[in-house]
């Protein structure tokens, strides 16, 4: 891992449309093999390998050009498919049908060592 921060964006157009995209048709296709037995489960780790490439297609056709929307002005394509963007996008998808575990974990234990530390 990483211990600096590279300067490259991260809340771009392409990632918000991936994230998007891949959480809405996850979550659909789970609801719909939720009816199936055996259930079938699509996690976030699918949507981190699925993305990829998605997100490196899409640096490479959209165009470099910057337009405006409701008020805000962004660049469709503001250089090469970069960490920061396919974390978000796998952020989405964990927080949507991943079950939240990776944000949640630690709030039961902090609430049990208060509990001790006010008695």
């Amino acid at each position: 891992m990483r211990n600096y921060d590279e300067d490259v964006p991260a809340n771009t157009f392409r990632a918000w449309t991936i994230g998007l995209v891949m959480t809405t048709v996850c979550s659909a296709l789970n609801a719909l093999f939720l009816l199936r037995y055996p259930n079938i489960s699509i996690g976030p780790y699918v949507v981190q390998l699925i993305s990829y490439p998605i997100g490196v297609a899409m640096a490479k056709s959209l165009p470099n050009k910057e337009i405006g929307l409701f008020g805000m002005k962004f660049n469709l394509n503001p250089g090469p498919f970069n960490v920061k963007e396919h974390v978000i996008i796998v952020a989405m998808a964990n927080a949507s049908f991943g079950g939240g575990a990776g944000y949640f974990v630690s709030e039961p234990r902090v609430r049990i060592q208060r509990a001790k530390l006010d008695l």
